[in-house]
């Protein structure tokens, strides 16, 4: 029987990423226990077409098809939804929701169509705010990451059957670090180090590139932050963070990637987003700096580019970068971290530097610079790094958890 998943975009990060991975471990058969049936996945952004040749089959044991719907509200969502479902005749034995905010519309489909209800909540966005607590409680099943997550949910009253489902990396994307020993200590290197066959850019062209886009220096210190950010936050966060590099690495540059600013963009905010940039120019100016922090959107690439960056910050207040923090420890850049009740099912002890919530700007700021002027700590945190990341690579228990789950009789 069919499985219908609900996701906001198709992104190469965040909810996106996992649901891609699922769909390559099905097809490609890397599982214990083969699987066969439909997979139907309605995003409500715009679908490359490169995303839909990834996902989509033709094969008979097991069919895979994307559908892009507009959507202004949840209302919406569930009639187009419900219509399409009817117009292909669908009897979903799953509705799987990736994400709070189209959970209504699913909840509701599910019911509709006696289906099993799932929702995958694989961060707890600080700022979210749940106007019916007790929608979640009607899910058959709530998934989590981590432990800190699904404690994070129930802080704010948030009850369900929790399901703990760990995050997948996928080992066999390119890019990935191998160790190699030499004079006698561990190092690493990336995979690539010159074009790859397919004509696809080393990570050193990539940032050359960007360098030249954003007018900034050569020898500049990089680091990146993933996740969406909100519009009246970005302000906020520009501020905080300018100072504190200032302060503390001068030599910094901060690059933000959020998966939601291209979408904003097409929705007629170019003249909030201009008037956002020269007030984060002008207060960047008393510096005798032309530029310190960038905003900018979530790049098809970015994990080629992770390696050429020096590091990730991964900020409380800024959601949904679990599985980007994987990545870019898996790229070899040394993580800093908010101090979360998920971070150590992340990273054991000295695999990531981690700071405190309160003030976290300045200490995350402390931290890097701690770690540019300390090459041999900066060397021992990326080998305890890379080693922790062994335990999200196993392809078939990740998708035999997910498929485990659609199987279950409604209870």
């Amino acid at each position: 029987m069919p499985i219908v998943h609900l996701i906001p975009n198709l992104s190469p990060s965040g909810d996106s990423a996992q649901l891609r991975a699922l769909v390559r471990i099905a097809k490609t058969g890397k599982m214990e226990v083969p699987r066969e049936g439909e997979m139907h996945i309605f995003s409500f952004s715009p679908v490359d077409e490169d995303v839909r040749k990834e996902l989509e089959s033709e094969n008979s044991r097991f069919m895979v098809r994307v559908h892009e719907l507009r959507a202004r509200f949840a209302q919406e969502v569930y009639w187009k939804v419900f219509w399409k479902i009817r117009e292909l005749r669908l009897r979903p034995r799953a509705v799987h929701v990736w994400g709070e905010f189209l959970m209504r519309a699913g909840l509701h489909l599910a019911k509709r169509f006696h289906a099993r209800s799932i929702a995958s909540l694989r961060h707890a966005d600080p700022w979210f705010f749940a106007e019916d607590p007790g929608l979640f409680a009607r899910f058959d099943v709530l998934t989590a990451n981590s432990n800190g997550v699904k404690n994070a949910w129930e802080k704010r009253g948030i009850r369900g059957n929790w399901n703990l489902l760990p995050d997948f990396l996928d080992a066999d994307l390119q890019n990935t670090l191998t160790p190699s020993v030499l004079n006698g200590g561990e190092t690493f290197k990336t995979a690539e180090t010159s074009e790859t066959a397919s004509g696809s850019k080393t990570a050193s062209a990539l940032r050359e590139e960007l360098l030249a886009d954003l007018g900034i220096p050569s020898d500049a210190v990089l680091a990146a932050c993933v996740g969406p950010v909100a519009p009246w936050k970005r302000w906020q966060w520009a501020v905080w963070s300018i100072d504190s590099i200032v302060r503390v690495c001068p030599q910094m540059h901060l690059l933000f990637f959020d998966p939601e600013l291209e979408d904003r963009r097409a929705r007629s905010l170019s003249p909030q987003t201009e008037r956002e940039r020269r007030s984060i120019a002008k207060f960047t100016l008393q510096y005798e700096r032309e530029s310190i922090v960038h905003f900018l959107p979530f790049r098809q690439d970015l994990q080629q580019l992770l390696p050429a960056l020096n590091y990730f910050w991964a900020p409380h207040s800024i959601s949904g970068a679990g599985l980007a923090m994987l990545e870019a420890a898996r790229a070899g850049v040394p993580v800093i971290a908010s101090e979360t009740e998920s971070l150590g099912e992340l990273f054991p002890q000295g695999a990531c530097a981690s700071v405190p919530t309160h003030h976290e700007t300045t200490a995350i700021a402390a931290a890097t610079y701690l770690l540019e002027t300390h090459s041999d700590r900066r060397a021992e945190q990326i080998a305890a790094a890379h080693s922790a990341l062994k335990k999200f690579s196993d392809a078939a228990r990740f998708a035999d958890a997910y498929f485990n789950l659609y199987a279950q009789d409604l209870s």
